[in-house]
């Protein structure tokens, strides 16, 4: 190479091995919508609105790393169109590349059968308690003022 010319690097993958196997390789599959593309210095950040979850999350939206293009094994997402995920830890948080079996959902047929049951995620404004136990817990506070009220009120004398 002549002086200040730049190293070129190309993505290199093993193929990836069956769904099953790579739901335990990974430490995240879920299915979901893509939300938002973010560009970064390293790549982009990918904000999904989740459907049905695998393997290591619960939450309604995930972000997910990739790196900026496929020459540096990035895959290119694109907004509004749905995909299934197979992401790992990495120092940007989840990521995922071309080299794991993430596939446009329309084309992950055979992998979300392999699959199998999946979970649903769980609401962003989810609380601890269903709306029959917060009524029935009103009931019960109301129920028991009137039983305290009726023991403590003065008699009326005759």
């Amino acid at each position: 190479m002549g002086a200040g010319a730049k190293s070129a690097f190309a993505c290199s993958c093993i193929a990836p091995g069956t769904p099953e196997q790579e739901l335990q390789k990974s430490d995240a599959v879920f299915s979901g919508t893509v939300h938002t593309i973010d560009k970064t210095t390293n790549g982009y950040h990918i904000l999904f609105d989740v459907s049905e979850i695998w393997k290591g999350i619960s939450a309604a939206s995930v972000e997910v790393a990739t790196a900026q293009d496929s020459a540096a094994c990035g895959f290119a997402f694109e907004k509004d169109k749905a995909y299934l995920v197979y992401a790992y830890e990495s120092e940007d948080g989840l990521s995922t590349n071309i080299c794991t079996r993430t596939a446009l959902l329309s084309e992950a047929t055979n992998d979300v059968i392999a699959l199998g049951e999946s979970s649903t995620p769980l609401e962003a404004t989810s609380t601890p308690f269903s709306t029959s136990t917060i009524i029935v817990g009103i009931l019960v506070v109301l129920i028991l003022g009137f039983i305290l009220f009726k023991a403590f009120s003065p008699k009326k004398a005759i």
